[in-house]
């Protein structure tokens, strides 16, 4: 399992630095279903949605990670 969250993690971030946003979305999601308490990817969900212009659901993550500090 921590193996698979590996890869999605890097799958993640090359997508980001390619501007792939949404791939890295589902990255990032498939990590959470792996570890929902995962604070650091919330984090960079919150990052891409705001960069997205989806200022609600970066808020949510925000207030996850807030919530959860």
């Amino acid at each position: 399992m921590a193996a698979n969250k590996k890869s999605y993690l890097r799958n993640a971030q090359t997508q980001v630095q390619k501007g792939q946003l949404d791939r890295a979305v589902a990255s990032y999601r498939a990590i959470l279903k792996i570890d929902p308490r995962d604070v650091k990817i919330h984090n960079a969900l919150g990052d891409i949605y705001i960069r997205r212009s989806m200022k609600q659901e970066g808020i949510k993550e925000y207030l996850w990670v807030a919530d959860y500090y």
